[in-house]
C-alpha cells in the first residue's frame, strides 16, 4: 500500500498475518495446528480481530486522496 497509495498500514500488519495463518489451520486442518493442538477461539479474540480489520480498512480509507 505504500508504495502504490502512500498509506503506510505495518503496524496493522502482524496480527492479521497471524490471524490468516491460523484460519488456514481452521479452514485446511479441521482446526487443529500441526503439532496436533486443537485451535480455540474466544468470542473476545473475534472481537479484537474484528476491530483490528475495521481499523485497517478505515485507515486505507482515510489515506486515499
Amino acid at each position: 500500500f505504500r508504495s502504490s497509495l502512500n498509506i503506510d498500514i505495518r503496524a496493522d500488519i502482524p496480527e492479521l498475518v497471524k490471524a490468516v495463518e491460523l484460519r488456514h489451520d481452521i479452514v485446511h486442518r479441521n482446526g487443529v495446528r500441526k503439532n496436533g493442538e486443537t485451535i480455540r477461539i474466544s468470542a473476545d479474540e473475534i472481537n479484537t480481530l474484528i476491530s483490528r480489520v475495521a481499523s485497517l480498512a478505515a485507515s486505507i480509507e482515510n489515506g486515499l486522496p
